[in-house]
């Protein structure tokens, strides 16, 4: 940071309350995936601080399992945006998530016009983002989009890198892995999860959407060439299906005996799958910072990761496109706990809230 930024800094903390009302506009579970685990932990960890949190879940569904102050049907969402533009608090600040800025590009000049006289962050969780964004004609305009928000929270380098060569300011760009933890609770862990616990000596676990993002054919055939006596695998998906990969995923499957198959775990059982297994393999062809990844590091496990994007140093990483290099991983037998260095484990929610500081400094340098 420079010397004006720490000046611009200071001023803000000291004219702002010990506390603030943040209004984060994206997905809260249920649905579980994607950012909505992310948003529901942030929520928590800064109403636990103090501070006044509300949600605009847009394409939300109402449910008893939300809070009152995530807003998740129409109606609400209207009259909460009528009453943040008119009723706006003085240590108000606005944090929107976005995965690859596909909906949001769309739907985002309106909210800016809305909280115009809001300090502004943004969090770009997908690891997609580049690629959607290359593939269309209007970066241009995603450019300024972006250049609206005070601060931008990446979650990679290569995401920022990206950024920079667009010409967006150094000082307002931060890489904060998309991670808040966790700990497991006493939730009972799924019959059949109980036993391929006693049958295998090591037992081996991947999540995420069944889409061909995931890659799960690189570690289905490195399953078929190990020893099914030793090794036990457990594939959770959830929220999002892509009916001809599935099927396809399904049938390759149904002819491994030391598989199973669990759908829309809740984060608490989910959590205490993590906690059973040895080790987590994330094959994606692409990604941002894994949430999970994090999880599971955090939690002492091993992780073999495809080497598509840079990885937290304690990884082993393998070729995303051979099954071989995989396999290699699996063969070597090293199963060892990471240290906290290198899982690279982030300190709370205390970097989100060094940002929110920079976006108030910011937005009061520009009146």
């Amino acid at each position: 940071m420079t010397l004006k930024d720490q000046i611009l800094k200071n001023k803000v903390i000291k004219k702002i309350k010990k506390f603030m009302k943040i209004i984060i506009i994206g997905a809260y579970p249920p649905p579980i995936g994607g950012i909505t685990v992310h948003v529901k932990r942030l929520f928590d960890a800064l109403r636990d601080k103090g501070h006044q949190v509300e949600v605009f879940d847009f394409g939300g569904k109402p449910s008893p399992q939300k809070p009152v102050e995530v807003l998740s049907t129409f109606p609400a969402i209207l009259k909460g945006l009528f009453s943040s533009k008119w009723n706006k608090q003085e240590d108000s600040l606005l944090h929107v998530h976005v995965s690859a800025m596909g909906k949001f590009r769309w739907i985002g000049p309106i909210l800016i016009t809305i909280f115009r006289n809001y300090p502004k962050v943004i969090t770009i969780h997908s690891g997609s983002f580049i690629k959607n964004i290359e593939k269309t004609l209007i970066s241009g305009y995603v450019r300024w989009l972006l250049g609206t928000f005070d601060q931008i929270i990446t979650v990679s380098k290569e995401q920022k890198d990206y950024l920079l060569n667009w010409g967006i300011p150094d000082e307002k760009i931060e890489i904060i892995p998309a991670f808040i933890s966790q700990k497991p609770n006493s939730e009972v862990l799924p019959g059949s999860v109980e036993t391929i616990l006693k049958e295998k000596e090591v037992l081996v676990l991947t999540s995420g959407y069944l889409t061909p993002l995931y890659n799960y054919d690189v570690l289905i055939s490195a399953i078929e060439k190990l020893p099914a006596d030793k090794f036990g695998f457990i594939f959770a998906v959830y929220h999002q299906y892509d009916p001809e990969y599935e099927r396809k995923i399904i049938a390759r499957l149904s002819y491994l005996e030391n598989v199973m198959l669990l759908r829309d775990l809740t984060p608490e059982v989910y959590l205490q799958v993590v906690n059973n297994c040895q080790i987590y393999v994330r094959a994606t062809l692409r990604d941002g910072d894994s949430v999970a990844i994090r999880e599971a590091l955090q939690m002492g496990k091993t992780v073999f990761a495809s080497d598509v994007v840079q990885r937290p140093a304690a990884c082993q990483l393998f070729s995303a496109q051979d099954p071989g290099s995989l396999l290699n991983l699996f063969q070597k037998g090293q199963l060892q706990s990471p240290s906290p260095e290198a899982a690279g484990r982030p300190a709370g929610i205390e970097p989100i809230l060094n940002v929110y500081l920079k976006a108030r400094a910011y937005f009061q340098s520009k009146r």
